[in-house]
């Protein structure tokens, strides 16, 4: 059974976030692309709500990450016993079937 690795998901992420950081400095540095503020203005929202998305699913992909790792304390935690290595299909199901990460 293959362990999620937190390494990946950092370098998944950062890949991800200066991928959106270099098109927003060609489009805001280059004039001849987008030459309105408005438009400009426009962009930068979407991209600010980007950033965020991708931030949310980096929070997310850790904790199942950290869960997949070692489930003892969940089980101590819960009083459940559930094995120490279980898939991360099985541990997605856990965090997001209890509605983990409803808020």
């Amino acid at each position: 059974m293959r362990k999620n690795d937190i390494e990946l998901t950092f370098e998944s992420f950062f890949y991800r976030r200066d991928t959106v950081f270099y098109i927003l400095k060609t489009l805001f540095t280059d004039d001849t692309l987008i030459d309105k503020r408005t438009d400009k203005e426009i962009i930068f929202e979407a991209f600010t709500l980007r950033i965020c998305a991708e931030w949310e699913v980096l929070v997310q992909q850790l904790l199942v990450d950290c869960f997949n790792k070692d489930t003892s304390r969940y089980s101590e935690y819960m009083d459940l016993k559930i094995p120490r290595n279980i898939s991360v299909d099985v541990c997605r199901a856990i965090l997001f079937g209890t509605k983990y990460f409803v808020f």
